[in-house]
């Protein structure tokens, strides 16, 4: 919270770390035992943007490949040392333990680790950028939906690659979540349903990915409806619909409930709305 109140004070343009070449290694392992992917594995990057305590920080980290050693002696030298956090001494904590009890033995076995581990991180910075990139083109020719429901077509979405497929679903989940649950995600099949965090949901059918929103939500943004003059196209009943201006200015806009019903024009009796989706083959989100 410090940092945000610091940074809004300041006026500040970014907030530049001190984070060095051992800070790296010891994130890249905490990654590694926690199981994550590559993009875990790369480790703290050059520059990135973070919400903290509500506020977007950009964070610069230009010492990465500095070693701890010449950035200590640098502070003794423009400003007579630096303050050290009296929790750096316990081991209690992972990253404390990583520094104070396992990089002392992987350096006097391999003095080079943290460089080493420094040197696989920068290139899978490179490949996951790649990897994002190609996911964001995949998600701009394959994608699209409402700021509410976004959808993925699903056939070109299983025919790319188990690797493709997690960046894919990384990029289109809106915010961080669990690697475990990305690569359930990846792994979804038509039918099947993948619980994300804050009560959302992916779901799959066997032509459309939809990223659902939590149900219990009733307000759909304004705007998700385009009313256009009528052109003598009645529509299909799924994607258009015509109908007069009086029915329209009585229409409610919300998510289907039980219950719901339908008299289709020209029929008699009424219609389970469900089921009519169903014969008009509409997926069930």
């Amino acid at each position: 919270v410090a940092f945000s109140t610091v940074y809004q004070q300041w006026n500040a343009d970014a907030l530049v770390t001190a984070h060095h070449e051992a800070d790296q290694a010891e994130t890249v392992i905490m990654h590694l035992l926690r199981g994550s992917g590559s993009r875990g594995l790369g480790g703290m990057t050059l520059h990135s943007v973070q919400e903290i305590a509500g506020v977007t920080v950009k964070i610069l980290r230009p010492f990465l490949s500095v070693k701890k050693e010449t950035l200590v002696q640098i502070s003794q030298d423009i400003a007579g040392g630096f303050c050290e956090d009296e929790t750096n001494a316990s081991d209690v904590y992972l990253r404390n333990f990583l520094r104070l009890k396992i990089m002392p033995m992987l350096k006097e076995r391999w003095p080079q680790t943290e460089a080493a581990i420094g040197r696989t991180a920068k290139i899978l910075q490179a490949e996951n950028e790649w990897m994002e990139r190609m996911a964001n083109k995949f998600l701009k020719d394959h994608s699209y939906g409402f700021q509410w429901l976004q959808i993925v077509e699903a056939q070109p979405f299983f025919a790319q690659h188990i690797a493709m497929r997690r960046r894919i679903m990384q990029a289109f989940i809106p915010f961080d979540e669990e690697f475990r649950t990305i690569d359930d995600a990846t792994n979804i099949e038509p039918g099947m349903t993948v619980n994300l965090q804050k009560n959302w949901h992916i779901a799959a059918t066997e032509k459309r990915i939809y990223l659902l929103p939590p149900p219990d939500r009733e307000n759909i943004p304004p705007k998700t409806l385009l009313e256009k003059e009528f052109d003598g196209f009645f529509g299909d009943g799924i994607q258009s619909q015509a109908m007069p201006q009086s029915l329209a200015e009585q229409c409610c806009l919300r998510y289907r409930q039980k219950g719901d019903y339908i008299q289709p024009f020209g029929m008699q009796g009424t219609k389970s709305l469900q089921d009519y989706f169903v014969d008009r083959k509409v997926d069930a989100p």
